[in-house]
């Protein structure tokens, strides 16, 4: 069965998120429906098309302002160095490791560096998955970017 789970640091991802769309970070929220539907199609992108299993969200970094099975492929959209073990130990037991960064947002170079694959998330898609204070644009839709790690 081929399945993958994603792991998403919060707080990274909307101070990188925020850097890249230029935005307040107070002003921006991520809904998780929204980035469920992406991290689907970004697993239909992949070999094999596989399943989308879970999303696990946390925050790497503790904000006060924030309310409060094993996969073949994991993704993580995270900047954090100390990601670095686990990720060595994920590949260890035999699973691709896929890193997802805002396009623009800084990332500690060492995951970046060993992981399986980075996609870039890009600021058409940061726009349409985010719910940004005082916006009227309408949510757009656009395709994941891939490229191979830096």
């Amino acid at each position: 069965m081929d399945r993958f789970v994603a792991f998403l640091d919060v707080g990274y991802l909307d101070a990188a998120s925020a850097s890249t769309l230029k935005r307040d970070k107070r002003k921006i929220t991520a809904p998780p429906t929204g980035w469920v539907e992406w991290l689907k199609a970004a697993g239909r992108d992949l070999s094999g098309t596989p399943t989308f299993l879970r999303a696990y969200w946390y925050d790497g970094a503790f904000d006060p302002r924030h309310p409060g099975s094993r996969a073949q492929r994991r993704y993580f959209v995270a900047g954090d160095r100390d990601l670095a073990e686990p990720i060595r130990l994920a590949q260890e037991e035999g699973c691709r490791m896929i890193g997802a960064v805002p396009e623009g947002g800084s990332a500690a170079w060492e995951p970046r560096q060993i992981v399986d694959e980075v996609r870039l998330i890009s600021r058409t898609e940061l726009e349409s998955l985010f719910a940004i204070s005082g916006s009227t644009a309408e949510p757009a839709r656009s395709s994941v970017s891939v490229r191979p790690p830096a």
